[in-house]
């Protein structure tokens, strides 16, 4: 059930607003917002329910609109927008994430670095996640993740379950 939230605020990529919402200390955009200000094709929005889509990416919530009724919306938070850029069309709007992400962080000085919805983190299958673009102010970040304890620890354990039992056979 999408949760309701009344209270919201816009960033501004040039012209455009976004819809903006906070939600445990993360900026939430709308992908409405994010698909016109942005150019993405009609097809672009089924890229969240890719199955590499994760879930802390998407928030749905309710808005009012101009009718008093309630309306489903989808928001995005930070790494949510990388993803969907990702998904949607790779190199050509990776600039556009790579703003949000420093506007985030501008937002949520303080945020926690083990929050997925802000920073990468280590997928649930312990796996990475896509290697981002150059362009997507995400890259330095995914190689200090690719080199975490996490990682590596994880690696390790996954790395001996695929060698269990002899390796050579006299």
């Amino acid at each position: 059930m999408p949760d309701y939230h009344p209270a919201e605020d816009y960033l501004f990529f040039g012209e455009a607003p976004i819809r903006t919402l906070m939600r445990g200390g993360v900026p939430y955009l709308s992908l409405d917002d994010v698909c016109e200000i942005d150019g993405f094709g009609p097809n672009a929005i089924e890229a969240v329910a890719a199955p590499e889509f994760p879930p802390h990416g998407i928030w749905l919530c309710w808005e009012v609109a101009d009718d008093g009724t309630l309306d489903d919306t989808i928001m995005l938070s930070p790494v949510g927008v990388w993803y969907f850029t990702h998904l949607a069309a790779s190199e050509a709007h990776q600039q556009f994430a790579s703003w949000v992400r420093k506007e985030a962080i501008r937002l949520c000085p303080a945020a926690d670095p083990a929050d997925p919805a802000m920073f990468l983190r280590v997928q649930d299958d312990g796996g990475m996640p896509p290697l981002p673009s150059r362009y997507s102010g995400r890259l330095a970040e995914w190689w200090h993740l690719k080199r975490s304890d996490e990682y590596v620890l994880w690696s390790l354990r996954n790395q001996r379950l695929r060698h269990r039992g002899p390796i050579w056979k006299i």
